[in-house]
């Protein structure tokens, strides 16, 4: 006998029907967000516009070839298949707030252009700007009530830390429209430098030096995306080993590739498999899957400090195996700057310190032998890697 479900019966909400709450399947279409950072001529642009359709918001006004002529690029819009607009970091938002107010975020496919792409080119500009803008403010305030020029007064503003959320609200503001948007989004980035501290194998101090590269202005919400992709330049040993336009994935949230993985000849439609398919994409940020132990996510860590240059050169000098080393790495969650710090200050254990010559002896008495300090084994594979 077969069971049937009775009606559903009860008040009817008038909340649910104003604000169309439906139970079961939406039918609404999954939409993917990137950021896209890089030094400037590694082909961000190049990359956004292999996305469907895209609306290409020219912060930085120095794309508008590729809206002029045809250059041939495979997978990339030709001229007449995308839109693109020059507008200035400071009249992002009103466009943007302009096409919310005509019902153009939230209904693209209703319009003259239906883009299913927006591209914020880049981003980092609108974000550097916004900040600039809030001290120029405090510093035009400052220089007319200490009666200074404006240039002295640039030089002695700062944004406190009770300033910051007025500081960042234009970033803010940025991130809710983009998030009300339906369509997908692509944001570039230039790189900037990842600074830590390492400790110098000669004089044991401390100092700041380059450990990794980050997206400029990328320590808020707007940074948030299910896809980050760091662009390799020409001269990156990856992209000279591979040689091809190629992406190192620093986060993929549709499990797409694995975080560290080297992408060749990178687009968008490589991730169109799992914007239809219906696969969760709950994989949370990669510091926390790591945390959690994130098998994939940890070895791709691990891979990318065993590839480091420098930490290559430090297991050489320790007689570290690759086995050895990868145990070391992997005890430290896969963190560059530790792993780094840990291996330089083992290195400096081996260097003796400089002795000055002794005088020769005016006797016939033979040398004084002297023990060689005892130095540390090389850690072998079966050891625990406690010591790293």
């Amino acid at each position: 006998m077969t069971e049937t479900k009775a009606p559903v019966t009860g008040v009817q909400s008038k909340a649910f029907k104003k604000y169309a709450v439906t139970v079961g399947p939406t039918g609404r279409k999954r939409y993917i967000r990137f950021l896209v950072f890089a030094p400037p001529k590694t082909g961000k642009t190049v990359f956004s516009l292999t996305a469907p359709r895209p609306l290409h918001i020219d912060v930085e006004k120095s794309a508008a070839h590729y809206a002029e002529r045809d250059l041939g690029l495979p997978g990339v819009a030709k001229p007449g298949e995308f839109a693109h607009c020059d507008v200035d970091s400071s009249k992002v938002l009103s466009f943007l707030r302009d096409l919310e107010s005509e019902g153009a975020l939230e209904h693209p496919e209703k319009f003259q252009f239906p883009f299913e792409t927006i591209i914020v080119d880049p981003v980092s500009l609108f974000v550097s700007d916004s900040r600039r803008d809030f001290l120029a403010k405090k510093a035009q305030i400052l220089a007319d009530k200490k009666n200074m020029s404006f240039d002295d007064a640039m030089t002695k503003v700062k944004i406190e830390i009770n300033e910051w959320p007025a500081a960042k609200y234009p970033e803010e503001e940025l991130n809710r429209l983009l998030r009300s948007a339906n369509c997908h989004k692509i944001m570039t980035a230039h790189s900037a430098a990842e600074l830590g501290e390492v400790e110098n194998t000669y004089t044991g101090q401390t100092q700041l030096k380059k450990v990794d590269e980050k997206a400029k202005g990328g320590n808020g919400n707007l940074y948030e995306c299910d896809v980050i992709l760091e662009l390799l330049s020409e001269h990156d040993p990856d992209n000279v080993k591979h040689a091809k336009r190629c992406a190192r994935i620093r986060e993929d949230r549709t499990r797409t590739f694995k975080q560290g993985q080297i992408v060749e000849s990178v687009c968008f439609s490589m991730w169109q498999a799992a914007i239809d398919s219906d696969k969760d994409w709950n994989a949370p940020p990669a510091t926390t899957t790591m945390a959690r132990g994130n098998t994939a996510n940890m070895d791709a860590a691990v891979q990318m400090c065993m590839d480091n240059p420098k930490i290559k050169a430090l297991a050489a000098k320790l007689g570290y195996s690759d086995e050895a080393l990868r145990k070391g790495i992997a005890a430290k969650k896969g963190n560059l700057q530790e792993v780094l710090k840990a291996m330089e200050a083992k290195a400096a254990k081996l260097d003796p310190p400089m002795l000055e010559p002794e005088p020769p002896t005016s006797d016939n008495s033979p040398p004084v032998e002297t023990a060689e300090p005892p130095t540390e084994a090389p850690w072998n594979d079966d050891a625990p890697p406690a010591d790293f």
